[in-house]
């Protein structure tokens, strides 16, 4: 046995050891080709040093000499098939294994790795949680474990599983990183911060650190913090494609479009197939009424693996604004209401289309069949994702613009009513009094949605809207926080109570005299309808509201009230208060009545 020498000082003094034992093995190799433990051990040494395609031929050869296979072998050959790519080879190999060595920490850990590339999470998470209980002290299965505990949604084990990585390794970097991350996405800021600084502490100065808590202040709002963040991770790394993709977020933030657009197209220059980035660069683009070259980047939504809708896997093509003579589209909604209700105005565009002979199917959320049913030029409605008749063609509704070919805002549609209340049964508000203004409020939409803590308010914040004199308020909330309508003043009619459809919101908004709304489904359907609509809008609003006007070029009838600063309600309803109140002395003049 070789000893090693006296003046050995450190693990770089191993190196030329290291290296003359590799080039040993080689040798006996070479003198003992039939040598499965040789080849293994060669193998194993070539895959340290990224020579994958030399090991695999050893390998090969190993499992052709060594029957039957062996517990080791079959561990290095599963490792050797994740790290070229055959996921399915390597959870063979690593099964095998498990079956001769049930106690195999290593072949649980290239299972997980094959079977999370293959998209099974649920397994990968077990198997990575198997590895890390048979061998406590292996990082990467920890940091592993917690990622597919992400993946699947279990954010609470997942932040254990970090916490303990801390507790017992405090220098994991990573595992800080994680953390710091998950507790980002969950919108816990304050903590956030802190464990971002104990990852910079652990890992030292790091440009991509910088750019993540670059991100972290622009969603506390903290913006000129954010841009020093920023600018510290771009002086490190000119030009790097994520921190330019923040900063171009942080620009959108700010309102500053031209920013936005020229920092997101910096960003993809160097990654340009990243669907997100260009998802987000449509709503810069369509925030700022650039609509052809928004709705052509808003394609990209469906290649972005966060989009809230799926990708509809139809063998049909997609409809490009064709004639259909002959041919049935099938019409397919995507997203929530509020994107139905906003593109339905592209509806006339596309019937005329059918020429003598075409045939359009609609595919319409459930809750709004009541409301479209009947609609003319539509031959058939179907509930979403039901089997549909067979069709020649299909287009998402949020595509039918670019399909009709709309370039810019003097292009859109905006003769409304664009939706009228299909023929039936009448909905009672007897209390409307022609003496007052008739005002329907809607304070929040659904708490499910990504960004509903920043576009929705509380009850309370409406006080000084709701003690308004000369105004009969009625409330039309639905959803989640219709329970809160029970903390409302007692004038507030419970309209909410007696609404079960969209159609009978519709026909209440047809008898008000306003309709105050956040940003919702509901404030989609007062401006489908022609109805005056004040929309209560957050400083960094959704990009169909566009930035610095109170007007809007989709809904012609509805006026816009906007954050002046980030998170302030406050002024937003003192405003509201002040034209609610002017308007209901007007409309006492005009109807000879009293404000009271």
């Amino acid at each position: 046995m070789t000893s090693l020498p006296d003046n050995l000082r450190s693990a770089a003094d191993l190196r030329p050891l290291y290296e003359r034992s590799f080039e040993m093995i080689e040798e006996a190799v070479r003198k003992l080709p039939r040598d499965s433990e040789l080849r293994r051990e060669l193998a194993t040494r070539q895959m340290d040093q990224g020579k994958i395609k030399e090991a695999l031929e050893h390998i090969r050869t190993a499992m052709k000499l060594e029957r039957p296979h062996g517990a080791d072998l079959l561990i290095l050959a599963s490792r050797a098939s994740l790290q070229s790519g055959r996921d399915d080879e390597a959870i063979n190999f690593a099964n095998r294994a498990i079956k001769l060595r049930p106690a195999a920490d290593q072949a649980y850990g290239f299972l997980g790795g094959a079977l999370r590339r293959k998209g099974n999470r649920a397994a990968a998470a077990e198997a990575f949680g198997r590895a890390l209980r048979l061998n406590s002290n292996r990082r990467t299965y920890r940091l592993a474990f917690g990622q597919e505990l992400e993946a699947l949604g279990q954010l609470e084990r997942a932040e254990r599983v970090y916490r303990h990585a801390l507790m017992v390794d405090g220098d994991f970097g990573d595992a800080a990183l994680n953390l710091a991350n998950l507790l980002h996405r969950q919108s816990r800021y304050e903590e956030a911060l802190a464990t971002y600084r104990l990852t910079q502490k652990i890992m030292g100065v790091k440009p991509f650190l910088f750019s993540n808590i670059g991100a972290l202040f622009r969603k506390m709002g903290r913006y000129a913090e954010s841009h020093a963040n920023y600018r510290r991770s771009l002086c490190m790394v000119p030009g790097d494609s994520g921190a330019l993709y923040n900063l171009g977020n942080l620009y959108r933030a700010e309102g500053d479009l031209d920013e936005a657009v020229r920092t997101y197209r910096l960003s993809l220059a160097a990654q340009p197939d990243h669907a997100e980035r260009h998802w987000n660069l449509s709503l810069a683009l369509l925030a700022d009424g650039r609509l052809e070259e928004g709705f052509d980047e808003y394609e990209w939504r469906w290649k972005y693996d966060e989009f809230p809708s799926r990708r509809r896997d139809f063998k049909a093509p997609m409809w490009n604004g064709e004639l259909l003579d002959g041919k049935t589209l099938l019409l397919h909604t995507e997203q929530g209401i509020g994107d139905v209700l906003q593109f339905w105005r592209f509806l006339p565009s596309v019937i005329a289309r059918k020429g003598s002979t075409g045939r359009v199917v609609l595919e319409s959320h459930g809750e709004l069949i009541p409301l479209v049913e009947g609609t003319e030029g539509i031959d058939e409605i179907i509930e979403r994702f039901s089997p549909p008749p067979a069709f020649d063609y299909h287009i998402p509704l949020l595509s039918v613009a670019r399909a009709m070919g709309v370039r810019t805002l003097q292009d859109l549609p905006v003769d409304v009513p664009y939706l009228t209340v299909p023929p039936g049964a009448d909905f009672a508000v007897p209390e409307i009094d022609s003496d007052k203004l008739n005002v329907g409020f809607i304070f929040g939409g659904n708490p499910k949605f990504a960004s509903d803590k920043e576009r929705s308010t509380d009850l309370a914040s409406w006080t000084p809207v709701l003690d308004v004199p000369g105004v009969r308020f009625f409330s039309l909330q639905k959803g989640a926080r219709e329970t809160d309508v029970a903390a409302a003043p007692s004038h507030v009619i419970r309209l909410n109570e007696r609404i079960t459809t969209f159609r009978d919101t519709a026909i209440a908004m047809n008898k008000l005299d306003l309709v105050i709304s956040t940003c919702t489904s509901t404030a989609h359907l007062a401006g489908a309808l022609g109805r005056p609509v004040w929309v209560v809008l957050a400083q960094n609003a959704d990009w169909r509201w566009m930035v610095d006007r109170d007007d809007s070029p989709w809904y012609p009838t509805a006026t816009l009230f906007r954050q002046s600063e980030r998170g302030d309600w406050q002024g937003v309803f003192a405003r509201i208060a002040e034209s609610l109140r002017e308007k209901a002395e007007r409309h006492a003049s005009e109807s000879g009545g009293m404000t009271r």
